[in-house]
């Protein structure tokens, strides 16, 4: 039985056209924040949860260790940790694999430990990885120092890396993409003729530095795929000091090399006892240019994938090993799905005898399933790259335990990309990741344990509910909760997805000690993390803060509070932005901000002024704002924005919490990828729970913020 608030109100407002654009304040770097909890509560906080081996039985006996306590799972797996925030947690038993996750305080996890551990090896594959460019650049807003310069030392590389450093040494095996050649004084100024030791033909041409070879060895990787479009960036020099730098590092490399034969060379090492051969390749190749990106008789390069190379590859590893990893390189940037091309990569290599197939390109993270008897893993994103465009943050590092030859567990530890540093992800922002890697392709993976997984066989689900929604109402999904896309009547409910990756709960949601909450947004001088924002209605019971816009008598300009940057749409699709607001002085505005394309300036803002809303009652009201996007747009930006008071006026507020920037699916869709549903008329969804979670269980599927729009 899903519960309802009877204290939360609804304001609608809808908005036919646009207004006039605005002039915004100038950003500044967060400055302020509130305690969202008192000392004693940080004490005091615990995660729950069960350990299971890949078959879902209880782990009894099992450690579990946190900053603060150590404890053993109990007859069911149980257990009960003390932490004093979002950490690591790491998880043995004897028999099994040890692991390591992300947890926080207040919530419920499951942690998976394979069994028979000493016939059972473990890798961990991150995505692209370069420490270029923008890192030697200061901030777009000039708040912060380049992170890396031609002085920088390997420790100063190792930085960027270590807060998923943790979960990179959790294998026997570490792999990730190399997206860049290691050369000297690797940044150059764009913005002048490119230096001649770089390719001269191509749009986009980086470097990083060799003692990222260093770094990419500290943080726990052990291997590195050379079969993309970046390695070639600093022509034949630029690929022998690659070499050079992974040779020196201890690194094992592949799929690149002076000429075709040593692209396709595959490089074999030892985990856990067990031979792995490894082969990677790219379908971009430069054709367009007179100097391609892969290799040929007459230069070096990057191995250019096709069925026939890549099967002949394939039997060719399987003949120096036993397990076969692949990974390859190809299909369209930002684009979730694979291409019908590369997928028939994926099966090519399936069919010759890989049973772990990689995919990256996209630089954003997709789906994991199952090929014959392969895992895949379709793009897994960026782990550290430079880029800045929204659908790049979320990401993952993947986990393949293989016995005998297949696997027999893979799931995803979802991260976060901030300030280009890959950080370990919880709460909502980590769901959105794991949604993605759950949903984005049909097939076995399921939401749960770490946040998706494919397990050794098809599981039951283990709870299904049929729930009613109001015409208009919009809830959120509990973690490991979907929509069939079922309904009574057909079409009755809407699934949808928030574009804004939850990160408008304005909790803190990653690992990083030294973050406040706000995850990937920015925040205007005197906009700031406040307890006194939380709306508990609109995300359950554990919300803790909001944001919180200030104006004072002396105030001149307007302060705001926007995502990091904006999000990429399409015309004629159809979005809601929702908001529970806490505070409203007069002033207090919620913006949409229309964009060409990923960069410009606006042409359009479709503006609501919040209706004035006075917060000491304890209670939040919603505002729903509907929208089509505009015929030339395809980027849109929320703004939540406060003007200075007037002369009558001795100070201003507007508290803002739950934010969501909803994209509708088209009717009568459903799926592991969508995290909000709204009834279309009075009707009721069938939702599906893949977690062997009680609580969830016992919670019903969707989270308690009804609104209706």
């Amino acid at each position: 039985m899903t519960k309802r608030s009877s204290t939360s109100r609804l304001t609608k407002v809808v908005l036919p056209g646009f207004a006039a654009a605005m002039v915004l304040g100038s950003v500044t770097a967060l400055t302020m924040k509130e305690p969202s909890v008192t000392d004693a509560e940080l004490a005091s906080s615990s995660v729950t949860g069960t350990v299971v081996d890949e078959t879902g039985k209880p782990v009894k006996g099992a450690t579990l260790k946190t900053s603060i306590d150590t404890v053993t799972t109990d007859e069911k797996g149980g257990f009960e940790a003390a932490v004093h925030d979002a950490e690591l947690i790491t998880a043995s038993a004897p028999g099994h694999k040890s692991r390591v996750q992300a947890v926080a305080p207040s919530q419920n996890t499951s942690i998976e430990l394979t069994s028979q551990a000493s016939k059972t090896f473990t890798m961990r594959f991150g995505g692209d990885v370069m420490m270029g460019r923008r890192y030697y650049e200061k901030s777009k807003d000039g708040t912060k120092p380049p992170q890396l310069t031609n002085l920088s030392t390997a420790a100063d590389h190792e930085k960027i890396l270590d807060q998923a450093a943790p979960l990179l040494s959790d294998a026997d095996l570490s792999v990730i993409n190399l997206e860049t050649p290691l050369v000297d004084n690797p940044y150059y100024d764009a913005t002048k003729p490119r230096p001649k030791r770089f390719h001269q033909e191509k749009d986009l041409a980086f470097a990083s530095a060799p003692e990222t070879a260093q770094a990419l060895k500290a943080a726990g990787v052990d291997a590195v795929s050379l079969g993309n479009n970046h390695l070639y960036d600093a022509l034949d020099p630029g690929l022998k000091s690659t070499i050079k730098a992974l040779d020196a590092a201890g690194i094992a490399h592949f799929g690149a090399g002076e000429n075709p034969a040593g692209a396709w060379k595959p490089a074999v090492v030892t985990a856990n006892g067990q031979k792995v051969a490894m082969v990677g390749c790219t379908t971009v190749d430069g054709h367009n240019w007179q100097t391609t990106y892969v290799a040929r008789p007459t230069q070096g390069g990057a191995a250019y994938c096709t069925e026939p190379e890549l099967k002949a590859a394939v039997a060719a590893a399987k003949k120096l090993a036993p397990n076969v990893v692949v990974m390859i390189h190809g299909a369209i940037e930002y684009l979730r799905l694979q291409t019908p091309e590369v997928r028939a990569l994926f099966k090519a290599a399936s069919d010759a005898g890989a049973r772990t197939i990689i995919g990256s390109h996209p630089h954003v993270i997709g789906g994991i399933t199952q090929t014959g008897r392969s895992f895949v893993a379709e793009t897994t994103g960026n782990l550290a790259f430079d880029q800045q465009l929204w659908s790049t943050f979320p990401s993952y590092v993947t986990r393949v335990d293989v016995r005998g030859g297949e696997p027999v567990y893979s799931s995803v530890d979802p991260l976060s990309i901030q300030d280009f540093r890959p950080v370990p992800s919880v709460g909502a922002l980590a769901q959105a990741a794991s949604r993605i890697a759950a949903g984005s392709v049909n097939g076995p993976a399921r939401l749960g344990g770490s946040g998706a997984y494919v397990p050794q066989s098809t599981r039951q689900p283990s709870a299904t509910a049929e729930v009613e929604l109001k015409q208009g109402e919009i809830q959120t999904l509990v973690p490991g909760w979907w929509f069939s896309g079922t309904s009574t009547p057909m079409g009755g409910v809407r699934a949808g997805t928030d574009l804004l990756f939850g990160t408008g709960t304005f909790e803190d949601q990653d690992i990083d000690p030294a973050t406040v909450g706000g995850d990937l947004w920015t925040l205007g001088k005197y906009a700031r993390m406040s307890s006194r924002a939380r709306c508990q209605a609109g995300d359950g019971d554990k919300s803790a803060q909001g944001v919180e816009l200030l104006r004072s008598p002396v105030s001149t300009k307007d302060v705001f509070a926007t995502p990091s940057h904006r999000q990429m749409v399409e015309p004629g699709q159809e979005l809601t932005l929702t908001a529970d607001i806490r505070d409203a002085s007069p002033g207090s505005q919620i913006e949409l901000r229309w964009y060409y394309r990923a960069e410009g300036k606006s042409y359009h803002v479709t503006s609501a002024k919040v209706p004035l809303t006075d917060g000491s009652a304890g209670t939040c009201r919603r505002v729903v704002i509907n929208a089509k996007v505009p015929a030339e747009a395809h980027a849109v930006q929320p703004f939540v924005r406060l003007s200075p008071p007037n002369d009558e006026e001795d100070s201003r507020r507007f508290s803002v919490d739950n934010m969501r920037l909803i994209q509708w699916a088209p009717s009568g869709q459903g799926g592991r990828q969508y995290d909000v549903v709204r009834g279309t008329v009075q009707a009721k969804g069938r939702f599906v729970l893949d977690t062997h979670d009680e609580k969830a269980k016992e919670s019903g599927p969707l989270i308690d913020n009804p609104a209706a729009d």
